[in-house]
């Protein structure tokens, strides 16, 4: 399974997150990081760390590095990762550094995307738990055109 990671300059968060990455059985990783802000010597520190926990965590499975040179802001890095990850791969599960995700979400993952791989106008599969509302004992697909 392809999967891309977007992050920016959270640490902590990442950490988790790579962590969490280990439920998936992942093929290829992409790393989509935006730079860091203008003249703010924090931030870039911040993300110089990121991107070396990336490259540690790369020695696991194979990663495209998806790295801004410079700040582009939220919306518009995330739009030109996924354009770049979307030029590589044809799937891909979608991963954002301050998000846990369970083995459910997993299996979740792996039977949408092979369901609907020759389903040309499905352009997206989501999931989403929504804290408190107990264990889902069914699944629950819902189109929308």
């Amino acid at each position: 399974m392809v999967v891309a990671i977007i992050f920016f300059d959270r640490p902590d968060l990442l950490s988790g997150a790579l962590e969490n990455i280990r439920l998936f059985p992942v093929s290829r990783l992409h790393a989509v990081s935006d730079g860091p802000r203008a003249d703010d010597a924090a931030s870039r520190e911040r993300v110089d760390l990121c991107r070396r926990m990336i490259k540690k965590f790369s020695k696991e499975q194979p990663t495209i590095f998806h790295y801004s040179t410079r700040n582009l802001g939220c919306q518009q890095r995330i739009l030109s990762g996924l354009d770049e990850v979307f030029r590589l791969d044809d799937q891909a599960v979608i991963l954002e550094d301050d998000i846990r995700y369970s083995e459910s979400f997993v299996r979740y993952c792996q039977t949408g995307l092979q369901a609907f791989r020759e389903v040309h106008d499905v352009g997206s599969i989501c999931g989403k738990a929504f804290p408190g509302f107990g264990k889902v004992t069914q699944s629950l697909v819902c189109r929308s055109i």
